[in-house]
């Protein structure tokens, strides 16, 4: 019996200290703060599409002078229309030369256009670092700053230009297309009858005749 009575306290012992630690552990996990959790950030959202206003981040051009029968079609428009103070033209806008129409067109810093008689021109985009414009008849003569490249489509004819100038004329009844680059170099593409990739370098002081009913075209 009195063996048995150190065993019984040790086991007593334990019990309560057993306890003891439990009681203190769980009182501490229900004390403790939460975990801190990291803030997310919820999406932005996208800036509203409108019809009547080109992206913010585009160029827009100003007519610098214009003469004769000349109008031009908003991207809001569906007729083009004679102006009588000059528009702020946008990306999405048209542009349309009589037979006696002309006009200076501006879009600073990046590019210049001179429009001559019976052309029409699309402005397809005119974001700072690639304006694009749709030559769809007649002659237009362009320049590019360094910084600010510049495409013309003309039917299925594409010319890029870098930095120089250059001017596109498009004679619509005989389907040939005159590009003459007077400063700087440009590079034309196509893809032939056979839909294979045709690319030519055009420098300074030379001209490239293609013809888009046979799609061909050389240098000269």
């Amino acid at each position: 019996m009195k063996k048995l009575l150190p065993d019984i306290a040790v086991i007593f012992l334990s019990v309560i200290l057993g306890g003891s630690f439990t009681l203190i552990y769980f009182g501490w996990r229900t004390t403790a703060p939460p975990p801190s959790r990291q803030a997310t950030s919820l999406p932005q959202p996208l800036p509203a599409f409108s019809w009547a206003a080109a992206p913010s981040q585009t160029l827009t051009g100003q007519v610098l002078a214009v003469s004769g029968d000349f109008t031009w079609q908003s991207r809001t428009a569906t007729a083009p229309a004679a102006f009588l103070t000059p528009p702020v033209l946008q990306q999405g806008d048209s542009l349309f030369a009589g037979a006696s129409g002309s006009a200076l067109i501006s879009f600073p810093p990046a590019a210049g256009l001179a429009v001559y008689p019976k052309t029409r021109l699309n402005i397809i985009q005119t974001l700072p670092s690639d304006l694009v414009f749709e030559q769809l008849g007649g002659r237009v003569d362009y320049s590019a700053s360094s910084s600010s490249p510049l495409s013309v489509r003309a039917a299925h004819l594409l010319v890029r230009l870098t930095a120089g100038s250059l001017s596109v004329a498009f004679n619509t009844p005989s389907n040939r297309i005159t590009v003459t680059v007077s400063t700087g170099s440009a590079t034309l593409a196509f893809n032939d009858l056979n839909l294979q990739t045709q690319v030519a370098t055009l420098s300074a002081r030379r001209s490239y005749l293609y013809n888009d009913a046979t799609r061909r075209g050389y240098s000269f």
